[in-house]
This record gives C-alpha cells, structure tokens and sequence, in this order.
C-alpha cells in the first residue's frame, strides 16, 4: 500500500484547504493538484499524502465516493506512471 491517494471528480474551484479539511481525520501531510498547462486553471484531480499507510487505506475506504463541493469524488491508491 501506498502513502499516496489519487483523488478524481475534484470541481475546478476546490481548494487544497478544502481537501485537507475532507481527509482531516486520516491525518493528510501534503495535497497536490496540478494546472493544466494551457489555462493554469485546476485540474479535476489531485493527490493527497498521509501520514501511514494505514491512515491513506483508511482514507480511501471511507471516502471514496463521497461528497466535495457538490461532486462525487473518487479516492484510490495512487499509481506511480510508467515511463516511455
């Protein structure tokens, strides 16, 4: 298991202060979301650090499919890209 979380569905105007306060009880270290390269607007996703493993099983368990600014949001063990 990874320290990492993928977290999809974010709508464009969500704060990483808004998602660190979602994920507060899993004890969140870092949250990350990139700009899209064009526009320098947010993304629609991004990722958060944990403290432990457990606490990033625990996070993704209990808040997959939840509610964020009035979006469903996905919460999954990040994966490392592979190189081309």
């Amino acid at each position: 298991m990874a320290l990492d979380a993928a977290v999809t569905n974010l709508a464009i105007h969500t704060t990483d202060e808004a998602i660190m306060m979602h994920f507060a009880q899993f004890h969140p270290t870092k949250v990350v979301v990139p700009l899209h390269s064009q526009t320098q607007q947010r993304r629609e996703f991004g990722f958060v650090t944990f403290a432990s493993e457990q606490d990033c099983s625990a996070a993704i368990a209990a808040l997959d499919g939840t509610d964020l600014n009035s979006r469903t949001i996905g919460v999954r063990e990040r994966v490392a890209r592979q190189a081309k």
